[in-house]
């Protein structure tokens, strides 16, 4: 009899009714007045204490029907959020790799010029600067610029252009990966070519000074041009690699080839262009180079008698790389050398080296 009673109590029926203790369940009111709802369940509620949500299908029945209310006015009043595919930044197709070291008097202004390219043409483009432990403030002119585009990374320790490009290609997620030095704004004209030669079936565009259509504006010095000049020759001769100016900062890659070069070559110095374009000739990676427009600036003088030696011991260890992985992937080469390829007339292609 007491369970119907509390039932009766908790539903609202028989609001008159007088009850007396049972001394089997004491915790029955002694009287229930005729009261509202409201004061009737806060009074049950006290004596009954947590077992209310379970004894009361009034309370659940007021709780659901708050919570439904409080959702529905959630749901038409509060603000939208976005969704991801609004937040979302596009699919990247272009990264732009940097490597600077000590070049804080114009790497803010090359950044911003590259970004300002794509940000015109409205595809989805990232830039990568790496910094070669850099001892001036490269990093902050980078930083203050507050672009979402640029990435920096640092290398603690300086152990050579190489190692950063490297490092940059590898951290790049675009379908075209650029590599272009800290000074090359002027370039940035000629870079719509080049996408057309990717685009026309090539794998690797070598932006060069030497090619047909180059604009360089100023000449280098003659001694500057003579010792780049024995480089190259040194280059051709060790690793027959037929490209004209293997070391202008200025290249484009396709995501696929530079992902497969740059994570097989093993020169950190400068000299990795020679290793990085002979390896990608020995894959199967159609090689173009076309004329740019470039502005040369006042460089570090190289001693030929100082650095021939040791260029010359980082060429032969390039080569025996090469070799070394062209050897192990020989089918694939071959595959994909029979594949056609819709070349451009204006520019002729270099036909990659049989060896």
């Amino acid at each position: 009899m007491a369970e119907s009673q509390c039932r009766s109590l908790c539903t609202g029926r028989d609001r008159s009714r007088s009850v007396t203790r049972d001394s089997t369940e004491p915790w029955l009111p002694i009287r229930l007045h005729r009261s509202s709802p409201g004061r009737r369940d806060r009074r049950y509620r006290r004596r009954c204490g947590s077992q209310w949500s379970s004894l009361s299908p009034q309370a659940s029945s007021r709780k659901s029907s708050r919570l439904s209310a409080t959702a529905c006015h959630l749901q038409h009043n509060s603000p939208r959020r976005p969704t991801i595919a609004s937040v979302s930044n596009p699919p990247i197709e272009i990264s732009v790799v940097i490597p600077a070291y000590c070049e804080e008097l114009g790497i803010a202004a090359t950044i911003s010029a590259i970004h300002d390219t794509f940000e015109a043409e409205g595809c989805g483009f990232e830039i990568i600067v790496v910094d070669n432990a850099s001892t001036d403030q490269t990093v902050a002119k980078v930083e203050e610029l507050h672009l979402p585009t640029v990435r920096v990374l640092i290398n603690e320790i300086n152990r050579g252009k190489g190692m950063s490009v490297r490092r940059g290609m590898l951290e790049a997620s675009g379908k075209l990966r650029l590599h272009c030095d800290a000074d090359c704004a002027p370039s940035l004209a000629s870079l719509p070519k080049m996408r057309d030669l990717i685009t026309a079936g090539a794998d690797v565009v070598v932006g060069s000074r030497l090619g047909p259509g180059a604009d360089i504006g100023k000449k280098q010095p003659l001694l500057r041009r003579i010792a780049g000049s024995s480089f190259q020759t040194l280059c051709r001769v060790i690793l027959r690699e037929p490209t004209r100016d293997r070391f202008c900062g200025f290249k484009l890659w396709t995501g696929t080839a530079a992902a497969d070069v740059f994570s097989n070559i093993v020169l950190d110095g400068w000299t990795f262009d020679a290793e990085a374009l002979s390896l990608a000739r020995r894959l199967g990676y159609g090689v173009v180079e076309t004329g740019i427009v470039w502005a040369d600036r006042e460089g570090s003088r190289l001693s030929m008698l100082k650095v021939l030696i040791p260029v010359t011991r980082e060429l032969l260890v390039a080569r025996r790389n090469v070799n070394r992985v062209a050897s192990g992937r020989r089918k694939e080469i071959v595959d994909r050398l029979s594949q056609p390829v819709d070349h451009a007339p204006a520019e002729p292609r270099v036909t990659p080296n049989p060896d």
